[in-house]
């Protein structure tokens, strides 16, 4: 398209490094981008940073970005925002911990039915860790989706195997104000404050912006946090190996209830989370549901 005989510019690069490399790399602009981690870590002391996009760059600049954090630091842990887990077994060729994935986007259908096989496969498939997050930086805000249902939905993500734990900034206040519409998110969705609220329509990514501390509950939500992070601390060594976890076709073994088993041999002890979806109380027989899980086929 052109007008006025001026061809349209664009904000960047339109094109996947990781499909087209060009034919000659820019390596006055990779030395630039390699330099970056390095100069947070020895002027801030950073241990670990996401990068953005890191599924479209070449993997020869993937392995320059790791190679020279980790001179610096060897435990300088790599998040790369790819979504899909199918594709990690390049991703952790190239030196990445973990990856963004899709789970913030999959614990929306809770209700459907395939929603346990889409969750745990998802996580289970993938070559390294996936982020278990309710929410990200991108995405609508958990509060906002999930309501009041969001301390099962956080015990939840605790739970799910070969995946880390991620609370996004703003969670602990009960934000419901997006940081940005990126994903799964259209331009109303920045207005769903009320109207005299000062922070009305505004966005963190691009706006002045401050948590908002005087939120009603926060305490509550904190003391869930809380809770949450005792489980993690004393189940650690059990539920970070996806060894561990029991999969079975009676994991989901009655419409709406889920039942996420772990049992480290090593150990001879297990946890199990059971989550009842249903509006109302029931009763189960905690023995039979958890103790006939042993079998791992599916």
């Amino acid at each position: 398209y052109v007008k006025d005989g001026q061809r349209p510019y664009i904000l960047q690069d339109g094109i996947s490094l990781n499909v087209y490399e060009g034919e000659k790399p820019n390596q006055e602009l990779w030395k630039l981008i390699c330099s970056t981690i390095p100069y947070y870590q020895k002027e801030f002391g950073i241990d670990g940073a996401r990068v953005d996009s890191a599924h479209v760059l070449p993997n020869a600049l993937n392995k320059l970005i790791i190679d020279r954090a980790r001179k610096e630091n060897p435990n300088f842990i790599f998040w790369s925002e790819e979504f899909e887990s199918i594709n990690t077994i390049n991703s952790k060729k190239q030196g990445y911990d973990m990856i963004t994935g899709e789970l913030w986007s999959k614990f929306k259908n809770l209700k459907k039915h395939s929603f346990y096989e889409d969750i745990l496969l998802h996580a289970l498939n993938s070559a390294i860790p996936v982020l278990s997050a309710l929410e990200i930086p991108d995405s609508p805000r958990s509060w906002y989706i999930y309501e009041e249902k969001t301390k099962m939905m956080l015990f939840l993500s605790l739970f799910i195997p070969n995946t880390i734990m991620f609370v996004n900034n703003g969670m602990e206040t009960r934000e419901i104000q997006p940081m940005n519409l990126g994903l799964e998110n259209t331009e109303e969705g920045k207005y769903v404050l009320e109207k005299d609220n000062p922070l009305y329509g505004k966005l963190a990514f691009f706006d002045n912006y401050c948590l908002q501390w005087l939120n009603h509950n926060i305490s509550w939500n904190l003391d869930v946090l809380k809770s949450i992070d005792k489980l993690k601390t004393k189940y650690k060594g059990i539920i970070s190996n996806k060894d561990n976890f029991i999969l079975h076709e009676r994991s989901k073994f009655e419409e709406g209830l889920i039942l996420l088993p772990y049992f480290d041999p090593n150990e001879n002890r297990g946890v199990s989370l059971i989550l009842n979806l249903n509006s109302s109380k029931i009763n189960i027989n905690i023995k039979e549901i958890v103790f006939n899980t042993c079998d791992k086929s599916l």
